[in-house]
């Protein structure tokens, strides 16, 4: 079987697949409102990878299994499209890349891409080691052993990133009111889209799946102000490019602005460029922040592992500054970052919609029927990973990228599967800036080990926020102290 493998499944009879049906769907669904990862956790072990969950009329299928994650996201891809949550998600951005779909989208797609391509990252790079100089020099007025909440700070420094590098422009002044902006954006959408609100109302007649999330008015509302946060911001970056126009930036603010299709007419409306702006100032910051925020938590609880990056970044940098010409010698550095998000993916979770009837594992898959693919179950999945609570990066040295573990019954070696680790998705639809991610992860990564050590503060409780991205729910409190050199 290929990792792309769009075989016909052939079945006498479809049969549905195992899982709760009536009073017990509602218990279930409820259960994966208040903790949605436990409670995937809990069915998988109860039914199997693939699970159906039918109550009032609608099917969700919870697929686990990679082989299957792959026919979904890439062998039949063209079957599984957007759900109504992204609805949630297009309130706050608009009509982007991540909530687009269809010909728009593939459009789209088309005139971003080449700025993310590979021979685009090493200009990238000056701009997140400049923005993480600028984060070290604020730190120096700090005393030594001071605390700060780093899922905050590395939401500014990524920040600080981002507004140079792709909207040509310093935001350091906005970062704390487009910080909170965005935590309640990642919020509402989260609830949403495990929450039975988000999708029972569109059972009644008349009702529109518009009308239906207008129903919870007090989460919208909510939602309104922190768009007009970023509105605002993004308002402003398009206003001041206009007025004083760079024909030497290429960033992705002037190429949203200049894109022409073949007849030389804008590519792109107004309302389009707002949208793929806001849908960037969120992507493109936050999963690389949230990612570091985890890595620095887990080094701190894994002295072994942080002496070995300390020697590693002090080896190939020297107390130097980096340049991507290190990116290549920083292996443990990387495969520390790939470690923590297996443990905590940035996309925790993954929806997609049948849009004509399939067949997953032998159980048939009704269209309209809604897909969850949790890629934080897969990366803990010890079928794929041993000890797979632990935190172990050698998984991601180069050496052993072509893993290989024993099976079930332990007569056989098999290599883990292509799709057992997904924290950029996969696919056509695999996260465009994933590139840019990892490298601006390494290098800040890099730097802030020359400087300091992280260690977690006492009595710090660490609890995961299940939004549209998985976050610290309380801020991540540690200890900053300056290395001796």
């Amino acid at each position: 079987m290929t990792e792309t493998s769009t075989r016909v499944e052939t079945v006498a009879a479809p049969i549905p697949a195992p899982g709760p049906t009536g009073l017990a769907a509602f218990r279930v669904m409820s259960e994966i409102r208040r903790d949605p990862c436990l409670a995937f956790q809990n069915l998988i072990a109860e039914y199997g990878n693939v699970v159906r969950i039918a109550a009032s009329g609608q099917e969700f299928f919870i697929v686990n299994d990679p082989e299957l994650v792959g026919t979904v996201f890439v062998g039949r891809q063209s079957n599984y499209v957007k759900t109504l949550n992204v609805k949630v998600a297009a309130m706050a951005l608009g009509n982007g890349l991540l909530t687009n779909d269809g010909d728009s989208w593939t459009r789209q797609r088309r005139i971003i891409q080449p700025l993310f391509a590979r021979r685009q990252l090493d200009r990238f790079a000056e701009y997140m080691i400049t923005a993480a100089e600028r984060t070290l020099a604020r730190w120096e007025t700090r005393p030594d052993g001071d605390q700060l909440d780093v899922s905050v700070a590395m939401n500014a420094l990524s920040l600080d990133v981002t507004g140079p590098a792709l909207f040509g422009t310093d935001l350091s002044d906005d970062a704390a009111r487009v910080h909170e902006a965005l935590i309640e954006i990642l919020r509402c959408v989260g609830k949403a889209m495990t929450s039975l609100l988000t999708w029972l109302p569109t059972r009644l007649p008349g009702v529109s799946p518009d009308l239906a999330l207008r129903l919870q008015a007090p989460r919208w509302r909510k939602l309104d102000a922190a768009v007009a946060v970023l509105d605002d911001v993004v308002a402003r970056l398009i206003r001041e490019r206009q007025q004083h126009p760079q024909d030497d930036r290429h960033d992705l603010l002037g190429l949203l602005l200049d894109a022409r299709d073949e007849s030389g007419v804008a590519a792109m409306s107004p309302k389009q460029v707002r949208d793929e702006m806001v849908t960037f100032l969120l992507v493109g910051h936050d999963t690389t922040a949230y990612s570091l925020a985890w890595t620095l938590s887990l080094l701190s609880n894994h002295p072994e592992a942080r002496e070995r990056l300390v020697a590693e970044v002090d080896t190939v940098l020297g107390g130097r500054r980096p340049t991507p010409a290190d990116l290549d010698e920083l292996t443990w550095t990387s495969a520390v970052i790939e470690e923590a998000m297996r443990l905590y993916p940035p996309s925790w979770l993954i929806e997609r919609q049948a849009a004509a009837d399939d067949m997953l594992g032998g159980y048939a898959v009704p269209a309209g029927s809604t897909i969850y693919v949790a890629p934080y179950l897969l990366h803990h999945d010890p079928k794929s990973w041993p000890n797979p609570e632990g935190f172990d990066p050698r998984r991601f040295l180069p050496e052993n990228r072509a893993f290989v573990y024993p099976a079930a019954d332990g007569s056989t070696q098999t290599a883990r599967p292509r799709y057992a680790y997904l924290p950029f998705g996969a696919g056509q639809r695999q996260c465009i800036g994933l590139g840019f991610a990892r490298v601006q992860a390494k290098l800040i990564l890099a730097m802030l080990t020359q400087r300091y050590t992280f260690d977690l503060a006492a009595g710090a409780r660490i609890v995961p926020e299940h939004t549209l991205t998985l976050r610290p729910k309380d801020g991540l409190p540690m200890i900053l102290r300056r290395r001796t050199q």
